[in-house]
């Protein structure tokens, strides 16, 4: 058969249209995709969500990270489905509640230039993982860019930007788990985030885990 083309230039605007709110949209699924990943399934110990919006950061305005702890971070699977578009892990856990494997993709929606950057360590071998990703690619730690690959991924060597390329006053991750990076956030969530309705959002969305399991999230404004 022949293959199917797809434009996955717009899938985030797209994708985007099935959350009636959007903010909330991204509350809930972000820490969904950490808390699929906790290490402890049955309470959940030690699990933690930080939050760190960034007005200014280095060359760049309007960054927010999310960063979990008490996770096993991507493994080879994961960061493949992770990187994919409808690609779900549910069956690798227990009490799976990710459907779709499209939540993520809020975190591209939310990008006003449609980039953002992950990092993760495995809890199983402490393999580092970076990536620079869009809608319709991405590239990651050990990829050599391509000449038709935008500037922006590449240093001047042509080598792959990393973290500390992007942001001189970052580390890379150091502890298991997954970090993401929003770069240029749209200023509809920029503005929630200041407001506060993001925080609201966050607790309204998992406040039985806050009750239940006295999970910590943070929301950090610098």
């Amino acid at each position: 058969m022949r293959d199917v083309k797809a434009d996955l230039s717009n899938l985030d605007e797209i994708i985007s249209r099935q959350y009636d709110d959007k903010i909330r949209g991204i509350a809930k699924d972000s820490i969904q995709n950490s808390w699929e990943a906790r290490i402890h399934r049955k309470r959940g110990t030690g699990f933690k969500m930080v939050y760190e919006f960034f007005k200014e950061l280095d060359s760049f305005k309007n960054v927010l990270m999310f960063e979990d702890f008490g996770t096993v971070g991507m493994d080879d699977k994961r960061w493949k489905a992770f990187h994919g578009h409808w690609v779900t892990t549910k069956g690798d856990y227990q009490g799976g509640i990710g459907r779709w494997g499209q939540g993520k993709t809020l975190y591209l929606f939310f990008s006003g230039t449609n980039r953002i950057l992950t990092e993760s360590i495995d809890s199983t071998n402490g393999t580092y993982r970076y990536s620079i990703r869009t809608n319709v690619g991405y590239l990651q730690l050990g990829d050599i860019p391509e000449k038709s690959d935008p500037n922006w991924v590449k240093k001047p060597d042509g080598s792959l930007k990393l973290i500390n390329d992007f942001f001189p006053s970052v580390s890379r991750l150091n502890h298991v788990g997954a970090r993401v990076w929003i770069l240029d956030v749209k200023e509809e969530l920029a503005e929630e985030i200041i407001n506060g309705y993001f925080a609201k959002q966050l607790s309204e969305a998992w406040w039985e885990l806050i009750r239940n399991y006295g999970i910590d999230i943070e929301v950090r404004i610098s």
